[in-house]
Formats: C-alpha cells, structure tokens, sequence
C-alpha cells in the first residue's frame, strides 16, 4: 500500500488533528478514521471524528458557550490543555496555547477564524 502525503490532502485535516491528540501513526489514524466516515474527497462530519476519537482511546469533552469566539480568545480562555478545534471547514488543534494547524492554514485568517466546535481532549 502507498503511504500517502496526508498533509498535501485539503480534506484530511481531521485525521491529522486526530493524529496529533492521539499520538498514533499516520497509518493507523487513517485507518480508524476511514471506518468512522472519512472519505479523501469530503472529509469528515463531527459526529464521525468524535466516533474516530472514541476508537482512537482519545475521549473529547465538548467546551460549551462559545459564542463566536475568535481562535485568538479562544487561546486566552484556555491556556492550557489540549483541544481539538472546528472552524467552518477546517479542523486543527491548540497545544497549550499553540496552533498545531495540519496545513498551515493559520498563517492567513489564524488567530480571527471563528471556532465552531471545541473539544478538551482526555486521555
């Protein structure tokens, strides 16, 4: 099997946030993720990467009222703690206080992406 290049994968995002909190190979969490729903061409839903966390052994605890919060006050609300965020099309986490973005993406919007969904990830 081809060891792909996730990382040059638009839609992979989630996988390699999973990757990220989980600690375990590319392989693996893509292979996980996959039976969970992920598909190369749509990525995935978030009832599918909390499924693919479970499976993983990562639990993921929902943070509640948010209200448009910034990326940015996001960061400074939760300083410490690993999470796994949802903006609008995109997943990636914050490593105490430090964007591991996936794709690099933070460069651009960064720190003004509204975060949709956050996750504290517990091991």
């Amino acid at each position: 099997m081809k060891k792909l290049n996730l990382k040059k994968h638009k839609n992979a995002c989630a996988v390699l946030a999973l990757r990220h909190i989980s600690q375990l190979d590319e392989e693996t969490v893509l292979r996980v993720c996959s039976t969970a729903g992920f598909d190369m061409a749509d990525g995935m839903l978030e009832e599918d990467i909390i499924e693919a966390a479970a499976d993983l052994g990562v639990t993921l605890e929902k943070i509640k009222y948010l209200r448009k919060l910034t990326l940015r006050d996001f960061k400074k609300k939760h300083p410490m703690g690993l999470f796994l965020i949802l903006t609008f099309d995109h997943a990636l986490c914050v490593d105490n206080g430090l964007i591991y973005d996936p794709r690099e993406i933070a460069r651009g919007a960064g720190d003004r992406r509204i975060v949709w969904s956050a996750y504290r990830a517990v091991k």
